[in-house]
């Protein structure tokens, strides 16, 4: 059992180790990420899943570098106040 978890915490610090070293190159970092983006909504859109397309025409314009977005929004946050003490680590507002 410790050996698993000393195995999976290898593994999450060198997950952690190679996002660091592609975030520090660039190109690299841009170029993943646009073909990520591409290949979400593609897959996206063969599935015929809701919002894939709009996810594919924001990932075009991210990549031609657009001043305008050419998609919808993917998601809206609505906050009812921008001023929270609970500091949760994803929360926009308490960050």
């Amino acid at each position: 059992m410790y050996q698993e978890h000393s195995d999976k915490v290898k593994i999450m610090d060198l997950i952690k180790t190679l996002k660091n070293r592609i975030k520090q190159n660039y190109r690299l970092f841009t170029t993943l990420r646009n073909i990520y983006g591409l290949t979400k909504g593609l897959s996206g859109i063969i599935k015929g899943r809701r919002g894939s397309m709009e996810h594919l025409k924001s990932t075009i314009s991210l990549m031609g570098k657009s001043n305008r977005v050419i998609g919808r929004p993917i998601n809206v946050t609505i906050e009812p106040t921008n001023v929270c003490n609970l500091q949760c680590p994803v929360c926009e507002t308490g960050a």
